[in-house]
């Protein structure tokens, strides 16, 4: 028989189709639940309210701050919802949203009610929902959820005026608290249980704040997002109830990094639980920590909007803040300023016409001591959160990765079966309170404040750190009309210059023939 020469690219195109076949077999037969996250300005609700306001006056987690979302589909036929991702609370729940002519849309689902008028939420500022608790399918990723319990809100106060994706404890639901229900599976229990993951485990890359676009894995992680170390925390329990609740780690110390000159803002003892909530937009602490943030970084209070700084003179600015956890050896969190932005979608400018953001540190108040790591953090961390064992993992983000090296998570979770972690021993563990996580007068104490910087005033005069250099005076106002330009961050990644024919060829062999 005579053999036929095919051309060389056929050999690519041929060894490229085999790699492709074991890569989707291969993406098939691992137990990891993929989705791309959408960053979006909330909504208003009706009443005024917000979920989570943890600051005096209107800035708390307003409409116009950022949130994080997932485009799941819901329901028999299904129906497409854009749901807030929130590490901070564990129901998932859907508004209802009548149509122009009354009708529910929900109601048309062919979902099974299971007690009406019984799901309650409440939130720390007051706010909450009510309704009926119902099962559907959830369709999240490309794969189902049966039966899955959720919450059909009839009436919210809530800011998250879409609903939730609740990825907390059972024992943290809400409706435990308000009627003394019983917990119900949670979506992640749900997945494990019908075997579409492994463990309770799933790991989230928001990205920078300019793209907006990241991933959340259920049942997985990608190692090709983060760079350094995969470093595990234990969670922080509940101090009466000696249970871990909610998503909370020590952060042992803070600083600055102002163009090579290092300032500290914790003592060798600082120990303070954080929770990390994804369901909140700004970082909140104490102010024994966050006022001497603020100060050093001559932000200007405002009535509407908390402290805000000039967009474009921070955003350029070289400096980062450093978050470190759970001791000296334990995960570093660098976050660059550029990141702790957030724009304000409307004419809001200081005396010089400087467009206004709102800076991403935010001090708590009295009604809500407790300390939050929000999004102005956690975009650049990546985050494993292991429900299995209790355990929190961390690692420095890799901005705008296009690599993807996704491993899935193996039974029972934990560092031994989470790729990459590695646990950090002997790290510290601060208890919550029974009312909130605040650091409380004794560690208020051993906060460390620059020596010579007071509290912010309206105008800062002080010409160390960036006072000065930012060239900041006076309040910002919002009559003027300019409006902020749009940056793309340093740290973008750029295409690579394309591989030569010979070169992908090899590629597609090699693959194929590790599937043979």
């Amino acid at each position: 028989m005579a053999i036929t020469q095919f051309p060389i690219h056929y050999h690519f195109l041929i060894g490229i189709s085999f790699a492709v076949l074991c890569l989707i077999h291969g993406a098939a037969a691992a137990k990891v639940i993929g989705m791309d996250t959408f960053k979006a300005k909330r909504h208003a609700s009706s009443s005024g309210y917000q979920k989570r306001a943890t600051v005096s006056g209107p800035l708390s987690e307003t409409a116009l701050a950022d949130a994080y979302y997932l485009n799941i589909t819901i329901g028999t036929p299904g129906q497409s919802n854009l749901l807030q991702i929130d590490t901070g609370s564990s129901d998932t729940w859907v508004l209802v949203q009548p149509d122009l002519a009354g009708i529910v849309d929900l109601y048309l689902a062919s979902f099974v009610s299971i007690s009406d008028g019984t799901f309650v939420t409440s939130y720390q500022d007051g706010s909450g929902t009510s309704g009926d608790f119902f099962t559907d399918n959830i369709e999240i990723g490309g794969v189902t959820v049966k039966t899955q319990q959720m919450g059909l809100t009839l009436e919210s106060t809530s800011n998250s005026n879409n609903g939730l994706v609740g990825l907390g404890f059972d024992s943290n639901e809400a409706g435990l608290a308000v009627n003394g229900a019983q917990p119900y599976p949670t979506l992640v229990d749900t997945m494990v249980t019908q075997g579409l993951i492994n463990a309770m485990t799933y790991s989230i890359w928001l990205n920078d704040v300019a793209t907006g676009k990241g991933s959340i894995l259920f049942g997985g992680i990608d190692t090709a997002k983060f760079t350094g170390p995969l470093l595990t925390l234990d969670m922080s329990p509940d101090q009466q109830s000696g249970i871990v609740s909610t998503m909370t780690v020590t952060l042992t110390s803070i600083s600055i990094n102002d163009t090579g000159i290092i300032t500290t803002f914790s003592s060798p003892s600082f120990a303070a639980p954080v929770v990390l909530d994804t369901g909140t937009s700004f970082t909140y602490l104490d102010p024994a920590v966050a006022l001497p943030l603020i100060d050093y970084v001559g932000a200007i209070p405002d009535l509407t909007f908390g402290y805000v700084v000039p967009c474009l003179a921070y955003f350029n600015y070289p400096a980062s803040l450093t978050f470190g956890f759970g001791g000296p050896t334990g995960p570093r969190i660098v976050v660059p300023f550029s990141e702790l932005l957030s724009k304000i979608d409307m004419p809001y400018t200081f005396p010089d016409g400087s467009q206004a953001c709102v800076w991403g540190i935010q001090p708590t108040n009295e009604q809500i001591p407790i300390n939050l790591l929000g999004d102005t953090f956690l975009r650049s961390a990546y985050v494993v959160f292991d429900l299995d064992n209790m355990q929190i993992s961390l690692a420095q983000t890799d901005f705008n990765s296009t690599k993807s090296n996704v491993l899935e998570v193996a039974v029972g979770g934990g560092p031994e079966n989470i790729p990459s972690a590695t646990v950090v021993t002997g790290a510290l563990v601060a208890t919550q309170s029974a009312n909130a996580m605040t650091l409380g007068a004794a560690a208020a104490a051993q906060v460390a404040a620059p020596t010579g910087l007071g509290m912010v005033t309206a105008t800062p005069t002080a010409s160390l750190g960036l006072k000065g250099k930012a060239g900041v005076t006076g309040t910002a106002t919002g009559t003027a009309t300019e409006t902020a330009a749009s940056h793309t961050p340093s740290n973008a990644a750029t295409p690579g210059a394309p591989s030569n024919a010979v070169l992908r060829m090899v590629i597609g062999f090699f693959v194929a023939g590790l599937c043979l």
